[in-house]
């Protein structure tokens, strides 16, 4: 047996599903392989120039979801198919563990394809990442993971126990925190909890959720209301910023509608650091039910969403493709990359390392991230906000004669 060190564990700040599990089970099960790990230092780093300043390069130090390390999938695709959680499952040797098929199918649905639903392991996460960071984005990353960490054992324990879901626990708490808020069911800045809590009453069933994670509490023995107060009025807190900055930022945002072959899109393009903006512009209550949203943060770093509600397959790959060339032609990389194959490809490219996609299980749904909170060392993009938005509006204006060889020819004479 290898002679026990002194570890210290590395995770991405603004914790996720993917790097929460995979620390998590590291230090839970790593002990044979990685002895001391058990007792090792978890700390949180954005990465790039910081994570090398810090001297990181030790055998003694194992970086998950971060540093390019082998439990960090995100390297040019190197791992494709998989997260850090199952990398590190598949290492130790407990990816086939019952209890933890479910865990780890969820933590790749969420990090591959964004799958997430209201009051789940993942919006949680969010909530507390909201909650705990102070006025310049600076988030108390061990205080979310050891919440992360509890409700991960609560989800073992579930499962684990192979009992029925049984949500009667997780519905007389909610109904008892909507109490002591003074709330009711009409209440918008609770519109999500009402709505969830409605569901479970409704028999609806949604993976590693808030009924799940108290039953496991319960299973567990373990003191239940106190988390479940904290998790809910995280998510309450996060709820009710939906209704100040980030309305604020809609009402200074631009619209252009495009239509195609019948079909109405809605482009909403804006300048915000707030995580709610793209979801706000989708809605249908509060925002303008957008196609596609556009948004710069005070960094620089640029977000591409879509709405799951429209078939945009085609036009997002061409629109990741797109920009992906105008990167390097306004970077003015010689030789380019412009093969449409590979610039509409997802994940992210070594040419291109700045923008990353990810396509949605959904149909027509995916993201083109420059960055994101999990990734703030990204370079911003040189590319023109006016700029983005006209690659997007053409994109949806051409539809299907969009056509590749006439495009990347007269990009290359504009530049």
């Amino acid at each position: 047996m290898s002679q026990k060190q002194n570890r210290i564990v590395v995770a991405h700040t603004h914790l996720d599903p993917d790097a929460c599990v995979g620390v998590s089970l590291l230090i839970e099960d790593g002990e044979e392989k990685f002895p001391g790990i058990s007792d090792a230092m978890v700390t949180f780093w954005s990465g790039g120039e910081e994570f090398n300043k810090a001297g990181f390069g030790s055998t003694n130090v194992l970086t998950v979801d971060i540093g390019g390390g082998m439990f960090d999938h995100h390297p040019a695709n190197k791992h494709p198919g998989e997260c850090a959680a199952t990398l590190v499952a598949k290492h130790l040797g407990i990816s086939e563990k019952p209890e933890l098929q479910k865990i780890l199918d969820y933590t790749k649905a969420h990090d591959l394809h964004g799958t997430k639903t209201p009051l789940d392991f993942a919006d949680f996460l969010q909530c507390l990442n909201k909650k705990y960071s102070d006025e310049r984005g600076k988030t108390n990353d061990k205080k979310v993971f050891r919440l992360g960490e509890i409700m991960l054992k609560a989800k073992i324990a579930f499962e684990k126990s192979e009992e029925a879901r049984n949500p009667r626990s997780a519905i007389e708490l909610l109904n008892w925190w909507m109490k002591t808020k003074k709330l009711t069911r009409d209440d918008l800045a609770a519109g999500q909890i009402v709505r969830y809590l409605n569901g479970l009453e409704n028999g609806a069933k949604n993976s590693f959720d808030f009924a799940e994670i108290i039953q496991g509490l319960t299973i567990m023995h373990a003191e239940v209301s106190e988390l479940a107060f904290e998790l809910l009025n995280a998510k309450y807190e996060r709820q009710k910023a939906l209704f100040g900055r980030t309305l604020k930022d809609l009402d200074n945002a631009d619209v252009i509608e495009v239509k195609q072959e019948g079909k109405k899109f809605v482009i909403v393009t804006g300048k915000s650091d707030e995580e709610d903006f793209g979801k706000m512009a989708r809605s249908k209550q509060y925002g303008y039910i957008a196609t596609i949203v556009i948004q710069r943060n005070s960094n620089g770093r640029t977000m591409i969403f879509t709405n799951n509600r429209y078939n945009t397959v085609k036009e997002l790959r061409n629109i990741v493709a797109m920009i992906r060339l105008e990167e390097q032609l306004k970077q003015g990389k010689k030789p380019f990359v412009g093969d449409f194959w590979k610039l509409s490809q997802p994940g992210r490219i070594e040419e291109v390392p700045n923008w990353y996609f990810q396509q949605e299980r959904h149909k027509g749904g995916g993201k083109l991230l420059n960055g994101s909170l999990t990734s703030p060392d990204i370079p911003p993009t040189q590319i023109p906000l006016w700029k983005i938005t006209r690659i997007v509006e053409t994109a949806l204006n051409l539809g299907q004669e969009f056509d590749w060889g006439r495009w990347i020819t007269v990009q290359i004479k504009r530049h």
